[in-house]
């Protein structure tokens, strides 16, 4: 569990996605499924506030979750994050014309 953790951190250091290092994974084993429970930092986000009388913008990395279901049987992988990921742009446009 160690080395998967360390595998994450890396990564989402790797994509600017948090340097802290602060994964964490729980498993959990329920009807022959191996349920992942993985909390991790998610993009640096900008929130306006007020304080005080004065509005200013706090500077925050929220938490983000993902459940990994692995089922042996079947030899599947099922992913669900919550809230979604936003997406990256591309830069292309998908738009038809």
């Amino acid at each position: 569990m160690a080395r998967i953790k360390r595998d994450i951190d890396d990564w989402l250091a790797e994509q600017r996605e948090g340097a802290e290092h602060a994964t964490k994974i729980e498993m959990h084993e329920m009807n022959e499924e191996f349920w992942f429970l993985i909390r991790r930092g998610d993009s640096l986000a900008r929130l306006p506030a007020v304080e005080g009388g004065r509005f200013i913008v706090r500077h925050l990395r929220l938490a983000r979750d993902l459940v990994v279901v692995y089922t042996s049987e079947r030899d599947e992988l099922r992913i669900y994050e919550n809230p979604p990921a936003k997406r990256k742009n591309s830069g292309k446009s998908s738009a038809k014309g």
